[in-house]
Order: structure tokens, then sequence, then C-alpha cells
């Protein structure tokens, strides 16, 4: 099987990328690679909690703003779709320092305050805007 990150439209993998990597895409990469659980049919990886509100401070690190996440269940040996997210939008006029700031802050939260279930862990994917 093999996992996937695409970062600004360049795909890492188990094969060289087709760019070079920059520290953060290094950084991440290797959190996803490492902690992170392949959700099967897609190309994205999903973090325990822990982990992801360390992906959502190295993002921050590096001003890469957080778009929305999914949510995940731990059921069994499998992964099973909560049909939870969240979205960051950014509002017409909006300085982007603020909404990036807006963008950390909302996906800690509903990171840190999402419920955990009997039986149920969930699994956090983070969406973020292309970085440069």
């Amino acid at each position: 099987m093999r996992y996937l990150i695409t970062i600004e439209g360049y795909t890492y993998g188990d094969e060289f990328p087709t760019k070079p990597m920059t520290d953060i895409d290094v950084r991440i990469l290797s959190l996803l690679m490492e902690k992170g659980v392949a959700v099967i049919g897609t190309a994205e990886r999903a973090m325990c909690r822990d982990d992801a509100l360390t992906c959502v401070d190295l993002l921050s690190c590096h001003r890469v703003a957080i778009l929305g996440g999914d949510v995940y269940y731990v059921r069994g040996s499998g992964l099973e779709p909560a049909y939870e997210n969240w979205y960051v939008e950014r509002v017409a006029g909006e300085p982007e320092p603020v909404f990036l700031e807006r963008s950390y802050a909302t996906a800690r939260e509903y990171i840190q305050a999402f419920p955990e279930r009997p039986g149920r862990r969930p699994l956090f994917v983070i969406t973020v805007q292309g970085m440069k």
C-alpha cells in the first residue's frame, strides 16, 4: 500500500518528490507517516488528538492556514467516518494574519473539545491551504 500527502499540488510518499521539500514539508510528512493512520480509499492520514494538535502548532509556526478538517473513529481494526468536521473561511477584507490566527484557534478548539465516545477514539484529518 502506498501512503501519500499532497502539498501545493506536489505529491510526496514512498517515491521521490516532484519538487524539493522544505523543512515544514519534511516535518509534517514525518509526523503523518510515523503517527498518522491511513484513511483507506484516500491519500489522507488521520491523527490522534495530541498529534493533530502538534500538527496545528507546526502549521502555525510556518504560517500555513488551516481550512478545516474531518473526524474519523477508530473502531475495531479500522476507521469509520464520524460525519463531523469543521471549516474556516476567510472573511472579505480580513487581514491574512487575522485569518491565520483564527484558523489555528478554530482547529485547536475543535480538536480539543471533540468528545470521546465509548469504544470509539476520534482521529483527525487536517486540510490546509497550499504551502509556499
